[in-house]
């Protein structure tokens, strides 16, 4: 999956989840299954009843739907690409 198929950085959970859903082939119940949950939580998350799952719940439907894993988190791998080269950038300038 490449960052150019996911939603815009500042979507909703639950439009990011629905996108997740959607391109890994998963239903609410099958997420459900997954998750060791009932569908019902999966409902409330695209409904977005639940706006804001915990970090550990975020990390699980990452792996589970093949996602980066700060996806959720509203960052992307994109995001980490270019925080990381400024990190390394600032560690080469330290050094001249």
């Amino acid at each position: 999956m490449s960052s150019n198929d996911l939603p815009p950085r500042g979507a909703p959970f639950k439009v990011k989840l629905a996108a997740a859903m959607r391109r890994a082939g998963y239903s609410q119940r099958r997420l459900a299954l997954e998750l060791g949950t009932d569908r019902s939580l999966i409902a409330k998350y695209l409904k977005g009843e639940v706006e804001n799952p915990s970090l550990a719940r975020q990390g699980q439907l990452a792996r589970i739907l093949n996602t980066p894993a700060d996806y959720f988190a509203g960052r992307t791998t994109n995001d980490r690409l270019n925080e990381l080269e400024a990190r390394i950038e600032r560690l080469e300038n330290r050094r001249l």
